[in-house]
């Protein structure tokens, strides 16, 4: 959820909801309580062996 996100959900609810009801989750993901976590994470030395891995922050949208 974006500054941006937040003016659509309120100019066209309709849209914003059809797109809400394709989300897993049932929510769009919030960039600083979501993906901010998710990139502290990996860049910390708590996962320093890690190597080559995607992580999919798409709340399972991404369907195979």
């Amino acid at each position: 959820m974006t500054p941006a996100m937040e003016i659509w959900q309120k100019e066209c609810p309709d849209d914003y909801n059809a797109m809400v009801a394709t989300c897993p989750l049932g929510r769009v993901g919030d960039a600083e309580q979501d993906i901010a976590r998710a990139v502290l994470a990996i860049t910390s030395p708590n996962l320093r062996y890690m190597t080559g891995s995607t992580f999919m922050l798409d709340g399972g949208q991404q369907r195979g």
